[in-house]
């Protein structure tokens, strides 16, 4: 979230060698969704690991 928050997802993805996505990144839009953002993953976070492993975490 603090990626997020610092404004350094632009940053991050033009070193990650995405020049274009970094160009269109729409900060506004990602600070006006970031109050809803950051409560779900505090919930998620809260609720922690599930105690047995769920199919997407299994790896075959």
């Amino acid at each position: 979230l603090n990626q997020f928050k610092t404004k350094k997802l632009a940053a991050m993805i033009l070193r990650a060698g995405y020049p274009g996505v970094s160009a269109d990144l729409d900060q506004d839009l990602i600070e006006s969704i970031m109050p809803a953002m950051e409560k779900r993953a505090r919930e998620m976070q809260a609720g922690g690991m599930p105690a047995e492993p769920t199919p997407n975490l299994v790896t075959a």
